[in-house]
């Protein structure tokens, strides 16, 4: 009876550790060369299935003249939807070449979402408001995530040997990635990027010559 009750413990207590285990969260802080943290990265790895689009769709707003988030992780054939949250109309545009398009002056939600069928970097703006800038990150199957404010990527599953990260600001053109080898035997990963300093990065409309109508 003991050794049945001994038994009967033990596999709870497997059961109970393998749930913990399930609902681990593996963690990778992202910080710039002063330290600090890096928010808007995407770090993304390799190690498991390729993950396919899905027929869920990411959005992009627009409150407060900002694109909310300013960065967004998509599968190769997933699809954004750009609602405007403001009073005022927008007009969202890229130029990019993974995805050509533009959404002119509008307001409210009431616009079709656009599909990226490339991976890549799709660099967004305004063509009314210059400093509106965000970033869609297209992938071919990477697991990814995308850094919060304190600049932490976290991850359902264990990390592999290395990562790839991205930041807008780790290269004039905003494609540039890093890969790092990650330790396995710590609990949260820091990995450092150079980033270009605000102040040295030429600032200018990506659009120039090529303005889209705001009509």
């Amino acid at each position: 009876m003991l050794i049945r009750m001994k038994y009967a413990f033990a596999s709870t207590l497997l059961m109970l550790c393998a749930s913990f285990a399930s609902l681990a969260e593996y963690e990778i802080k992202v910080i710039d060369q002063h330290g600090q943290p890096v928010p808007n990265a995407v770090v993304a790895h390799r190690a498991y299935a390729v993950v396919p689009a899905t027929d869920k769709i990411a959005v992009v707003d627009q409150i407060d003249k900002r694109f909310v988030p300013t960065v967004v992780a998509i599968q190769q054939g997933d699809k954004v939807r750009f609602p405007n949250s403001d009073n005022i109309r927008h007009h969202v545009y890229s130029f990019s070449p993974i995805k050509v398009f533009e959404i002119k002056l509008y307001s409210g939600s009431d616009v079709a979402p656009i599909q990226f069928e490339q991976a890549g970097i799709g660099v967004l703006g305004c063509n009314i408001h210059d400093t509106m800038v965000a970033y869609v990150y297209v992938s071919d199957g990477e697991t990814m995530a995308v850094t919060n404010v304190d600049g932490i990527a976290r991850f359902a599953q264990p990390l592999p040997d290395s990562v790839t990260v991205w930041h807008a600001q780790m290269s004039i053109d905003n494609l540039a990635k890093e890969t790092f080898a990650v330790q396995q035997d710590t609990a949260l990963q820091q990995l450092q990027v150079t980033l270009i300093e605000a102040q040295s990065k030429e600032q200018k409309r990506t659009f120039g010559s090529r303005t889209f109508g705001k009509g």
